[in-house]
């Protein structure tokens, strides 16, 4: 299925005011100001503003989650989360550009994704004027958003084209179409847990629809080169790779301490065993992704959580709880 491949779908929309500068120089009062227009907008078409997000766990937790960038999460500056639960968008509001908006959907649904992102856009376009260029398209911080300012992406599972070497002759193929692929938590992080990001890599000259439809197209075809990729995988190395499942998983199932590291190359193997029908009855697996992580444990766990060498142990115990 395809689903077992892609897990989710983002679409993102970089926007910028007019007669503002980009957010590194912005000041405070300038920040205030754009913080509130985008709020004007937002709060009346179903959004909130995220109070917590100047609490560093609970905004590295929607970090873990994949809802916002690192760097916001660890932003110092003013700035601001608006939030609309019901459809899975969210508003990044003075982070590399002075408006970031992100939808999701999951497995392969980069049309709803594209929908409510679009339409949160046309909502915030309707009251502020947005730097716009009739040549290069909408004004970005970063020149390869220029255009749209469109990424949309997916993220993928993608064990068996890991261990069969493949991964290096997919991204010079992604490169030549004007697609990139960066690891799970966007550009410069690792592909932990065999799981990567593959996206559009620039948007000028490309309509919004075209680059939907381009995503998906790429997205279908990378899905089914891992599918047959497993068949072979497992057929090469049936014995192997039925060892190193089941050694995983009795390390989820009955270790003591686990490190994220430890933990995020366990559960690819696992839930590759998971998928190929050697283990069963993990209904809730994928959910340790998040829990598993350092913020999740901490706000679960509160101050008990705040050194590593606990949340190693405290890790453990929830994997346990999940198995």
């Amino acid at each position: 299925m395809i689903n077992d491949v892609i897990l989710r779908s983002r679409v993102r929309i970089a926007r910028n005011i007019k007669d503002y500068p980009f957010p590194p120089v912005l000041n405070d009062a300038c920040r205030k100001e754009i913080i509130e227009k985008a709020s004007a907008c937002a709060l009346t078409h179903g959004f909130n503003i995220v109070e917590d997000i100047s609490n560093s766990a609970y905004a590295l937790s929607l970090y873990e989650k994949n809802l916002i960038s690192r760097e916001f999460a660890t932003d110092k500056e003013l700035h601001a989360l608006l939030a609309n639960k019901t459809n899975e968008t969210y508003i990044m509001v003075c982070e590399e550009d002075h408006l970031r908006i992100q939808s999701f959907a999951n497995g392969l649904d980069l049309e709803t994704a594209g929908k409510n992102a679009l339409e949160c856009e046309h909502i915030l376009s309707s009251k502020i004027n947005f730097a716009f260029d009739s040549e290069l398209g909408y004004l970005t911080r970063c020149p390869t958003n220029l255009g749209t300012a469109m990424r949309a992406s997916v993220m993928m599972f993608l064990p068996a084209l890991t261990l069969l070497n493949r991964m290096g002759e997919l991204k010079s193929q992604l490169e030549k179409i004007g697609m990139t692929i960066r690891g799970m938590y966007g550009e410069g992080s690792a592909a932990d847990a065999y799981i990567y990001q593959i996206s559009n890599r620039l948007s000028l000259g490309h309509s919004e629809e075209d680059l939907l439809l381009k995503t998906e197209t790429v997205a279908k075809q990378i899905a089914a080169d891992e599918t047959a990729a497993r068949s072979t995988l497992f057929e090469s190395n049936k014995d192997k790779l039925t060892d190193k499942i089941m050694r995983s998983y009795g390390v989820l199932k009955y270790a003591h301490i686990i490190s994220s590291k430890e933990f995020l190359d366990a559960f690819a193997y696992v839930r590759l065993g998971i998928l190929l029908g050697i283990i069963d009855g993990c209904e809730n697996f994928d959910s340790l992704l998040h829990e598993a992580m350092p913020a999740h444990i901490l706000i679960a766990n509160g101050e008990k959580a705040n050194n590593a060498a606990t949340r190693d142990i405290l890790r453990a115990k929830t994997i346990k709880n999940v198995l």
